[in-house]
């Protein structure tokens, strides 16, 4: 074998349902992708080589030879490595990822059976029809230990346990006899527990937890065929599930409640692995062959063939409700599907096509319209929110404009709750120069006056002098002697002495994605943001005498103790009643501000909780618009706040910040 051949990127074309194909190697049939997400690997059986799919892009950027007959592959658990299992010269070509080169290509001399890799990814077992497993150890590439069959019959399927302590080996059974799951020492080979099966068992598949298979038997020899599941702890069956037809695929969901099996009559069927209760048998396309769950496990996606191996289909179930969600059409003698890790696209190599199909995938039913507010830097970002929120179909005058550094961000932090209650956008710049872009969008807004956020080394003198150039007598600074004492005075502007606000949001200073969800939170409640210095034991003189003077009649802390410490909440506490709401990071406290905040968050907006610009001035708009800002991560948003927007039926969501900030996974809703 060569080298990988590197090439132009294939073209991919897009369907009106929105499914993309992108031409691959001859007749391909198995996919895996990486444990991150980045690549899928394409096995071609009918050219002998792997196509690779950079997942980003839809483009294949290589192609690598293999051995005859690849059908499997699939990745090292750090996602170095590749194996591809080739079938016919019954040998596997180890790859590595990162030069696309193929290491070294291991003969088996076996008939191959099944194959299981460790979850610390160190040995391979390559199982034989005969019942020989051959153990590759995989930093050498080199077979170390066969271990003799368990019985004399062929070996069908083979597994690990997730320590890789056990082997867990299907052998198919002759005439009359049942199959047998027999579960093995992975070191020593020591036969531990066997468990009788069906009629020749074809497949199985292990919870999660290694505490349960199920064993499709799909022998027709008595009935219709069944799955049994058997507890692997004490090699018992818990339950025998008769099945209409002989089952033909199976799959377990990653937390282990839920299995499914297709059968020859073209249904699936969801069972409880508990006690092995089957829901009533759904309707699919003809030929369903493989099956895949939703990483959360709420959904199945059953993979069929179609009429005469043409037109295949996905169809999307609903566990819960066990209805068909949708049905997705894919290309023609579709082969096994796979999910990216991050959850957000399906991959199905379309065999008699020789293409791969990709599809997004859909999510509890939740549909909400996405849109991005962003520019080519973080000052056009915030030129972008504001034209949102006040377009030009009009005269537009504000009354007072808020201006900040977008170099960093503790100015700022409060300026956006005062700004959003105020109904004025918020705009940054650079320290020492105004640029051009901004000025033509502060002259559109035509404000009243401009407050200055922060003293000279946050905003210069000589933009402050530009700006009172334009504005004679209508440009005032805000500031301070440090980011505390400017948040102090930018509160002062709106929440005078005895003023009583209903809450006081205090947030550290230190950092800013608390602060971020508090802005428009506090702006919402028509409440001021607070910096504190978090990190102190108690809080300090000035700012203590400050909210006495305020007269608060709460405080809602945002952030757990290693944001703001006990201390600081203890001293809050004497001043009025005092509420934490703070999380396990970032991402957590936001989602327990906004659900405690507001009751239905209809048109949420999302920024990201890596950096400050892009939220600084949304957090104003979101404010303004009585909806919750959700810190995320770049590339997902999490279980908890898909949670409570799915539970308010959220209409539409809003993105702050271009691809770089939030990744197209955000914008697909892809879950963490």
């Amino acid at each position: 074998m060569g080298p990988p051949l590197k090439h132009p990127l294939s073209r991919a074309a897009s369907d009106a349902a929105g499914v993309t194909t992108v031409q691959v190697g001859t007749a391909p049939v198995a996919v895996a992708v990486s444990p991150n997400g980045a690549e899928a690997y394409v096995a071609n059986q009918g050219d002998n080589t792997v196509s690779v799919l950079q997942t980003a892009s839809n483009s294949v950027t290589m192609t690598i030879p293999v051995g005859n007959g690849p059908q499997e592959s699939f990745f090292s658990p750090d996602g170095s490595r590749a194996y591809v299992i080739n079938y016919s010269d019954r040998s596997v070509s180890v790859v590595d990822v990162a030069t696309g080169h193929v290491l070294t290509t291991v003969g088996l001399g076996i008939s191959l059976a099944g194959v299981g890799i460790s979850a610390d990814g160190a040995r391979l077992d390559i199982g034989d029809l005969g019942g020989d497993v051959s153990v590759l150890d995989t930093q050498t590439s080199t077979v170390t230990a066969t271990i003799a069959p368990t019985s004399n019959v062929p070996l069908t399927a083979i597994s690990f346990s997730a320590d890789g302590s056990k082997v867990y080996e299907l052998n198919y059974g002759i005439g009359q006899n049942n199959g047998s799951l027999d579960v093995l020492n992975a070191v020593t080979g020591a036969l531990l527990t066997s468990t009788t099966v069906g009629y020749e068992p074809s497949s199985m598949s292990i919870t999660p937890d290694g505490s349960r298979a199920v064993v499709l038997n799909p022998s027709t020899n008595i009935g219709s065929g069944s799955v049994t599941v058997v507890d692997l702890v004490n090699g018992s069956v818990v339950a025998t599930i008769p099945m209409s037809a002989p089952p033909q695929a199976i799959a377990i969901s990653a937390d282990g409640t839920h299995g499914a099996v297709t059968t020859q009559w073209d249904t699936a069927v969801v069972f409880d692995t508990a006690g092995g209760a089957a829901h009533t048998s759904l309707q699919v396309d003809q030929a369903a062959h493989n099956i895949v769950f939703s990483h959360d496990g709420s959904q199945a996606y059953v993979l069929s063939r179609g009429a005469f191996a043409a037109s295949g289909s996905v169809a999307d179930i609903d566990v819960a409700s066990n209805t068909i969600i949708s049905t997705i059409d894919v290309g023609n003698s579709p082969a096994r599907m796979a999910l990216n890790p991050n959850e957000s696209k399906m991959y199905v190599p379309d065999t008699a096509d020789n293409d791969i199909s990709v599809f997004n995938l859909s999510f509890s039913g939740w549909h909400p319209t996405v849109t991005r507010l962003w520019g080519q830097d973080r000052y056009d970002t915030a030129i972008a929110v504001s034209q949102a929120w006040m377009p030009a179909t009009s005269p537009v005058q504000v009354s007072t404009l808020f201006l900040a550094s977008g170099a960093n961000f503790p100015d700022a932090l409060g300026a956006a709750a005062i700004a959003g209650q105020n109904a004025t956008p918020l705009l940054l710049t650079p320290p020492n120069s105004l640029p051009s872009s901004v000025r033509a969008e502060i002259a559109r807004l035509n404000p009243n006056a401009i407050d200055v956020i922060g003293g000279p080394s946050a905003v210069s003198d000589t933009v402050f002098n530009e700006l009172a150039g334009l504005y004679p007598n209508n440009v005032h600074r805000l500031q301070g002697a440090d980011r505390y004492a400017t948040d102090r005075e930018v509160v002062k502007s709106r929440f005078g002495p005895g003023s009583g606000p209903n809450s006081v949001y205090v947030v550290t200073g230190r950092d800013f994605p608390d602060a971020l969800s508090a802005s428009a939170a506090a702006a919402a409640n028509h409440d001021p943001v607070v910096l504190v210095d978090g990190s102190e034991a108690t809080l300090d003189t000035s700012t203590m005498e400050f909210l006495r003077n305020l007269k608060s009649q709460s405080y809602t802390i945002v952030g757990g103790s290693g944001a703001i410490s006990i201390g600081v909440a203890a001293s809050l506490a004497t001043l009025a009643p005092t509420t934490r709401l703070g999380g396990s990071d970032r991402y957590a406290t936001s989602e327990i501000l906004n659900h405690a905040t507001f009751l239905a968050p209809t048109r949420p907006y999302f920024a990201t909780g890596e950096s400050f610009p892009d939220a600084l001035a949304g957090a104003t708009l979101a404010g303004a618009r009585l909806s919750p800002l959700y810190v995320v991560q770049p590339t997902c948003i999490p279980d908890s706040t898909e949670g409570d927007l799915v539970a308010a039926n959220a209409g539409s969501v809003t993105l702050f910040g271009g691809p770089a900030a939030l990744s197209a996974n955000v914008a697909n809703l892809v879950k963490c």
